[in-house]
């Protein structure tokens, strides 16, 4: 747990942790990097522990979307990357396919429906509030 001293107010996270994925670090960085997306985003990814899904949800102001990719064949395999298909080892990731297809679509559209900083943080988050209230 971080103490309040140590927050960094621009990126509201510990100093000794990673940099969000605005900053160019996180599991679907790459994916943004590849679509040319360098703004600030809030995103989650998701992937079954037997690569048979994978997903990839992400916001700005005024803009939400999630992807998701799943094994819709005749028999349950894991999926691969590049391209997406059955395999027999899978490595697909919510970080993979499902997040270029959101940062590609972002990219395209932001600037119609949204984009810009996202809100400030209510600090009060930070640290849990008073249960009486």
């Amino acid at each position: 747990m971080c103490r309040r001293r140590q927050w960094d107010r621009r990126h509201i996270l510990c100093r000794n942790r990673k940099p969000p994925l605005d900053a160019g670090d996180g599991t679907a960085a790459a994916a943004a990097r590849s679509a040319g997306w360098s703004g600030p985003v809030s995103a989650k990814t998701g992937t079954t522990e037997s690569n048979q899904s994978a997903a990839f949800l992400g916001f700005i102001p005024g803009l939400a979307g999630a992807t998701y990719a799943f094994n819709d064949g005749g028999s349950v395999q894991q999926l691969c990357s590049s391209p997406l298909r059955q395999c027999a080892s899978g490595d697909l990731f919510g970080g993979g396919e499902p997040a270029r297809a959101f940062f590609t679509t972002l990219t395209a559209t932001a600037g119609l429906y949204g984009g810009g900083a996202l809100p400030e943080v209510d600090r009060s988050f930070l640290h849990g509030r008073d249960s009486r209230l």
